[in-house]
């Protein structure tokens, strides 16, 4: 299961797109948005690991080392 976003506490969303999953902040102002993530997965369950990873990222002050 995703973690939260850090900045708004929304759950996540993910979308497929074409062939590939988005995954990111329902809320459409946030800079951890859905509709701005670079990054495409294969799948729900990569998606939601690699979110989870940038969330602790950020929760460790490391938000420079991995962009959404």
């Amino acid at each position: 299961m995703a973690e939260k976003c850090p900045i708004c506490h929304m759950e996540p969303e993910t979308h497929k797109k074409e062939e590939f999953w988005v995954i990111g902040c329902k809320n459409d102002s946030c800079p951890f948005a859905w509709r701005n993530s670079k990054y495409r997965y294969p799948n729900i369950q990569a998606a939601e690991e690699d979110w989870n990873n940038k969330i602790e990222a950020y929760k460790e002050g490391k938000f420079g080392y991995y962009s959404f």
